[in-house]
């Protein structure tokens, strides 16, 4: 298998070299499943790492059963609503990303990136989302290459991630140490139950579940106001385009804090509808703003810090906005930081 510095799994540059590939392999646990580092191929622009990630059948199989029928409405063509994304990508076992930092000879990289695929056995995706054996719907050639070259266990998934780390040196050093940084990856996951709220309501507490420990936390409502930006508010100065577009500037905002202090730093409240998008000012006549758009528009409100109260604001609407359903949102995390260090000096 050749590996190129540009293309990832797919394809490289034209005239491009192939890259030359180091005897360096490594294994570890991370975020609850075991890594390998599969190889590390260098050139004179730099480094590129493969990853791959061991992922149990079981997993696959119970993660494809709990969200078969959002799966199902996903290949019909019908989009979730981002918090089922959200919490999707939070279970996905097959996921592929990587966060990390990378010191090449202790001066940090400053320009890296990657992509990622997978493997999974033939016929588990078909045996649970369509009920027979038939394995044709889960054939990935890259990954079947990827398999291949490395000679890994056909009968586990697989997910694999290519790194590509750029330098700034001009020709490959001679003395070659790589430090990396794994970090843990952010989540924002809704919390039960949502609640509603409407222009003029007074105080009143929610009580809300942590999505992961169960906890029960509260935030306090404090007033509840029909706002709107000034019409002015999208300038041609600041935005470049007002005079093609209209754009929706009425919003409800919202005045909380919660029971516990600590529980800001975790938590946020979102609007669960989508606001209103812009419509061209050619398009105005006859056309009710919401049937047309170009971009999505969205605002933030200023907190008070000192006296702990939060600000939030709904989706942007032409009308004035008297009700919106928020939900709050924990952030959380998976896994923990965690260094590698690889001496590739010599090989």
């Amino acid at each position: 298998m050749k590996v190129y510095f540009d293309g990832g799994f797919w394809g490289h540059k034209k005239y491009q070299k192939p890259m030359r590939k180091l005897d360096a392999q490594k294994e570890f646990q991370w975020k609850e499943y075991r890594w390998r580092l599969l190889a590390v191929y260098v050139c004179g622009k730099g480094l590129v790492l493969d990853f791959a990630r061991e992922v149990p059948v079981e997993d696959i199989k119970g993660f494809l059963t709990k969200w078969k029928e959002v799966i199902r409405r996903m290949e019909a063509g019908e989009e979730p609503s981002g918090l089922v994304q959200e919490r999707m990508e939070y279970e996905n076992p097959t996921e592929t990303g990587m966060h990390c930092r990378a010191w090449v000879n202790e001066r940090e990289v400053s320009r890296m990136h990657g992509c990622g695929t997978g493997y999974c056995p033939p016929g588990v995706v078909e045996s649970v989302l369509r009920e027979t054996a038939d394995a044709a719907g889960d054939f990935n050639p890259e990954a079947a290459e990827l398999m291949e070259a490395y000679q890994l266990d056909t009968s586990c998934g697989w997910s694999f991630y290519r790194m590509t780390l750029e330098w700034a040196y001009r020709r490959i050093p001679g003395n070659l140490k790589l430090r990396l940084a794994l970090l843990p990856d952010h989540y924002s996951l809704p919390c039960e139950p949502a609640f509603e709220t409407v222009t003029g309501e007074g105080e009143r507490r929610v009580a809300f579940t942590h999505p992961l420990d169960g906890t029960v936390h509260e935030l306090v409502v404090e007033a509840v106001e029909q706002d709107s930006l000034p019409e002015n508010a999208f300038e041609q100065e600041a935005l470049g385009r007002e005079e093609r577009y209209l754009f929706p500037r009425h919003f409800q905002k919202l005045r909380y804090h919660f029971e516990e202090k600590e529980d800001r730093k975790q938590f946020q409240v979102r609007d669960t509808e989508a606001g209103d998008k812009p419509v061209r000012k050619s398009e105005q006549e006859g056309v009710e703003p919401w049937e047309k758009g170009a971009a999505a528009v969205g605002i933030i409100v200023r907190t008070d810090e000192s006296a702990g109260i939060i600000g939030g604001a709904s989706r942007l609407c032409f009308e004035p906005v008297t009700r919106t359903r928020w939900q709050v949102m924990a952030d959380v995390s998976r896994g923990r930081e965690m260094a590698l260090e690889l001496d590739l000096s010599g090989r």
